[in-house]
């Protein structure tokens, strides 16, 4: 809603998720007008007190003070499109928070130099959640802009402006509509879709390919949402890829998870439908890659995983967990391995839960699992128990149909930059998007792909690559989710700094379930489970010669990390493998977080390794030698020490 002051300013209420259009005068060139008759303006975003005093006077000093367009070329069409969200992945795009005041000021080079005012009040949003159903898209023809008013001879672009209306003349910001989300042809389930999903600035109706060379966006369009769905409403998407270029994908809010169910299926049997920007690497089917944000948020089902408080016996059908959980009849969870046998970890249903403590399964447990406390002669004593770890999560991405050839979905969360057209001075610049992706109590089913060369972290379910450092504006982070059945590394990255990876459960995959490297990353409260190495998808001729000795958790190549509270049980090689600790005499930066404390291991080959030709940690590392042969340089590098602790 909108409306009109005293002083002539304009007040606007909108909320996040709304998009406001403010178009610049322009005019029909088969027509001649007097030099003063061409309007022409810069809009600011301006202080309050600017606001008030209808004087620019921080531009270049405050970092709220920015100008948003200059209208100067008023024959060509210009516009700017604020995107009324919390988070936008376009640098420098403006950002707006709830329950927020922005103003905003217009200056004339004509018409006296007069000041315009407009002020905008942003609410939340609406609590409902973005859908994923690709039939439903926003009617370009239904968006309404914000119009600057002209003469009765100018040219109008939209039709829901008030041709009567002549008064205020000069003002910019008069005679706007607040834009309406709309939302055509819904459906809660879309079968046999023939094309991958694109959300990019091109929003055709689905399976209707962007244009092999498009238009390059005028900025700061960031791209188009999936539409609004209501809560209280199952969604079920069928879909070969989706490429998130610059919008959002949003089920649930960090702070408002949705809580009912969506799926997200992707299938196999898709080939991919549109132009990928140049140089971004081929994603094939069944990938989610994220060059914008991502954000899966499934109802809070508080503990993830936790241990039995007594031993669980075979034939029995009764758990008693030595935590409080508040997981529901019907869920679908793991016990894990206490023996040498990986493949003894159990997934059962829950058919009642007594108190959040006794589960009663709907078959009897197969194998028993053990409560042991061992006492050492130094008096350290070691509990030793079976895990149990959710899988079930209302909001779950999955693999239609596992391929013979072992592979699964992924999400691609990664950079790239591109030649953006921006309408304040129609040129061509070179932009950065970058992307992030914020997944909490979400299900992965069918995961990853099977790859035991060099590049395997590559083909982890979720991989991020040159994120660089952690941005809380733009946060990356995978917490509370459940990784079922997969064919490689649930979650790895290469060049990214400080994601949080948490409170997850990875069930049942080859050679590696967290691979993590860069700088301070923290790996917290993760369960790891069965485990299995990668000679075993191989046909014998071929393992025979396979000497891969990866970790169930992994931070070889790691330049820090911090690793804490995490269960490995039922690997068949190493549980972990690390760089290790800093040696006393090693001099650390302050801004490097490192440091193991309190994982453990069990029913595994190994519990840790750190190998001769593993680097270590790099300030452990000192120069040996130096040696000079004909043009090269050699440097000898050894490690002062090697500190393994914080693993029982």
């Amino acid at each position: 809603m909108y409306r009109p002051y005293q002083d002539g300013s304009l007040v606007f209420e909108v909320r996040l998720g709304d998009v406001m259009d403010l178009i610049c005068p322009f005019y029909d060139e088969q027509q001649s007008y007097m030099t003063s008759e061409l309007e022409q303006y810069d809009i600011y975003r301006v202080t309050e007190n600017e606001y008030q005093n209808c004087n620019i006077n921080s531009f270049g000093n405050d970092p709220m003070t920015r100008r948003v367009i200059t209208c100067n070329s008023p024959y060509d069409i210009m516009k700017y499109t604020l995107n009324f969200r919390s988070y936008l992945p376009i640098p420098n795009g403006f950002e707006f928070r709830p329950n927020q005041t922005y103003y905003f000021l217009s200056t004339s080079s004509s018409h006296y130099h007069q000041c315009n005012k407009l002020k905008i009040f942003v609410h939340d949003y609406y609590r409902m959640s973005i859908s994923t159903t690709t039939l439903s898209f926003v009617n370009d023809q239904e968006r309404k802009p914000i119009s600057f008013s002209h003469y009765s001879h100018h040219r109008h672009v939209s039709s829901s402006i008030d041709k009567n209306a002549q008064h205020d003349i000069h003002r910019p910001f008069l005679h706007a509509n607040k834009v309406q989300r709309h939302i055509k042809n819904t459906r809660t389930e879309v079968a046999d879709q023939t094309c991958s999903f694109y959300i990019d600035w091109c929003p055709p109706p689905p399976c209707n390919p962007c244009p092999t060379n498009p238009t390059p966006p005028t900025a700061p369009q960031p791209g188009y949402d999936i539409p609004t769905a209501s809560q209280g409403r199952n969604h079920t998407m069928y879909v070969g890829s989706i490429f998130i270029n610059g919008g959002r994908l949003i089920a649930g809010l960090p702070d408002a998870p949705f809580n009912d169910s969506i799926d997200i299926i992707l299938q196999d049997h898709h080939s991919i439908t549109i132009a990928l920007p140049y140089n971004f690497p081929l994603i094939g089917s069944r990938v989610i890659a994220v060059l914008g944000g991502l954000d899966l948020h499934g109802s809070l089902r508080g503990i993830s995983w936790t241990r039995i408080a007594t031993t669980a016996a075979s034939g029995e059908s009764l758990i008693v967990l030595s935590e409080r959980v508040s997981w529901m009849i019907g869920d679908e969870f793991v016990i894990t391995t206490t023996d040498r046998d990986i493949s003894h970890t159990e997934r059962h249903r829950i058919a009642s839960i007594d108190n959040g403590t006794i589960i009663h399964t709907m078959i009897p447990l197969a194998y028993t699992h053990i409560v042991l406390q061992q006492t050492f002669p130094n008096g350290q004593t070691v509990n030793i128990a079976a895990a149990v770890g959710l899988l079930t999560h209302n909001i779950r991405i999955i693999n239609q149909s596992p391929s013979p050839n072992l592979s699964g979905l992924r999400i691609f969360i990664t950079q790239y930059s591109t030649l953006i057209r921006y309408s304040d001075t129609n040129q061509l610049v070179d932009t950065y998007y970058k992307g992030y992706a914020r997944l909490s109590n979400t299900q992965f089913i069918g995961f990853a792909q099977f790859d035991d060369t060099t590049n395997s972290d590559q083909q982890s379910c979720i991989y991020m690559s040159n994120l660089n450092d952690w941005n809380s504006q733009r946060s990356t982070y995978i917490d509370g989710c459940s990784f079922d059945g997969g064919f490689n590394a649930a979650i790895g990255m290469l060049n990214t700094n400080g994601v949080p990876i948490t409170n997850n459960v990875i069930y049942n995959t080859y050679r590696t379930g967290i691979v993590v490297t860069g700088k301070n990353s923290i790996v917290r409260n993760n369960l790891v489970t069965t485990v299995y190495w990668s000679g075993t998808a191989q046909s014998s001729s071929i393992s025979q010669y396979n000497i891969n000795y990866d970790g169930a958790i992994m931070s070889r190549d790691a330049i820090s990390v911090i690793m804490q509270n995490n269960l490995v049980s039922g690997v068949e090689r190493s549980a972990y493998r690390i760089q290790g600790e800093a040696c006393p005499s090693a001099y650390v930066p302050g801004y490097i977080q490192n440091g193991y404390s309190n994982n453990e291991a069990h029913s595994a080959m190994s519990g840790v390794s750190l190998w001769p030709l593993d680097k270590g940690f790099s300030y452990d590392r000192s120069i040996l030698s130096e040696y000079h042969f004909n043009t090269t340089f050699f440097l000898f590098v050894c490690l002062e020490c090697v500190i393994i602790k914080g693993f029982t």
